[in-house]
C-alpha cells in the first residue's frame, strides 16, 4: 500500500487516504457494488470506470482482506451480463476458475452469472450445463431462487428437441413450471 508522508499520515492509503489494508478493501468492494448497480441503470462507462477503480483499490490493498482482482474479475462478469454483452460476459467467465473464489457464495454467483450469460449467446447445452454446477455446489441457490427457475423455464422453451437430456428433470427438481 502507498503511503502519504508526513506526521499524520501514518499507515494511510495514498489515493483514498483510508487508514488500512482491510479499508481498502471495503472501499474496493463498494466500488463493485457501485459499478454493479451502475450497470443495472445502464450506466456503462460508469460501470466501466468504476470496475477499473475497483481493481485499483485491490491492487492497492495488495489483496488482503478478502478482496483482490479475483473478485473484481468476478463483478466483471455480471457487469458485462447485465449491460446485454454476453459475449464479453462469457470471456470474462471463461479467464476466471471458479476455484479462485474461495466462497460458496461468490461460486454460486460466478455460475449463476456464467449460465445466464451463455444462455443469452444461445449456448443453451452450455448453460445448463452452468445451471447444474451451480446446483452441484449450491443447491439452495438454484431451487429457491427465481433466476435459476426462470433460465430453466426459458431453457425448456427453448429446448423444442428435448436435446438437453436430464433438463425436464431437474426443472421439475427446482419447482419450475411451464
Amino acid at each position: 500500500m502507498r503511503q502519504v508522508s508526513g506526521p499524520d499520515a501514518a499507515g494511510r492509503d495514498a489515493a483514498t487516504r483510508l487508514r488500512s489494508a482491510g479499508q481498502v478493501a471495503t472501499y474496493g468492494r463498494l466500488l463493485a457494488t457501485a459499478a454493479y448497480t451502475a450497470a443495472v441503470g445502464d450506466r456503462r462507462d460508469a460501470a466501466s470506470d468504476l470496475l477499473d477503480e475497483a481493481a485499483e483499490a485491490g491492487r492497492r490493498g495488495g489483496g488482503r482482506d478478502g478482496f483482490a482482482d479475483v473478485d473484481v474479475a468476478l463483478y466483471r462478469i455480471g457487469v458485462s451480463r447485465v449491460l446485454g454483452d454476453f459475449g464479453a460476459a462469457v470471456q470474462h467467465a471463461r479467464a476466471l476458475r471458479p476455484v479462485q473464489l474461495g466462497s460458496v457464495e461468490r461460486r454460486a454467483r460466478y455460475w449463476e452469472d456464467y449460465a445466464l450469460a451463455l444462455h443469452g449467446r444461445g449456448a443453451y447445452g452450455e448453460s445448463f450445463r452452468a445451471l447444474q454446477a451451480a446446483e452441484r455446489i449450491a443447491p439452495q441457490e438454484v431451487r429457491y431462487r427465481p433466476w435459476a427457475q426462470q433460465l430453466s423455464a426459458a431453457l425448456l422453451d427453448a429446448d423444442r428437441r428435448q436435446s438437453l437430456p436430464g433438463l425436464r428433470s431437474f426443472a421439475a427438481r427446482i419447482g419450475t413450471t411451464v
